[in-house]
């Protein structure tokens, strides 16, 4: 079953801008993963350090063996360096459209 994964978050002030462009030059490899059926970022009009991530994947688990594989290749540990606190991760079934 589809999953859709929401991930939200906020970017440290300082480097909200530098986030979106980096954002912006990492997700064409996600894109190309096994199961990823689609992904967008999203800003938030009113706080501009405010993220989410609405991301569309074959399943659940394509998702956590595309998350393992960022993970391997270090880029949670770069995306780190512009987050101010913890993510929210929600999994969500898509039932109807």
């Amino acid at each position: 079953m589809t999953c859709m994964v929401h991930i939200e978050f906020k970017a440290k002030k300082a480097h909200a801008d530098e986030l979106a462009g980096w954002l912006r030059n990492i997700l064409p490899d996600t894109r190309c993963r096994e199961g990823c059926v689609s992904v967008a970022v999203t800003r938030n009009q009113d706080d501009p350090t405010n993220f989410a991530f609405v991301e569309l994947w074959d399943s659940r688990q394509h998702y956590e063996r595309y998350f393992a594989w960022r993970k391997e290749q270090g880029v949670l540990d770069e995306l780190a360096k512009f987050v101010d606190g913890e993510a929210s991760f929600r999994f969500f079934d898509i039932v109807g459209v």
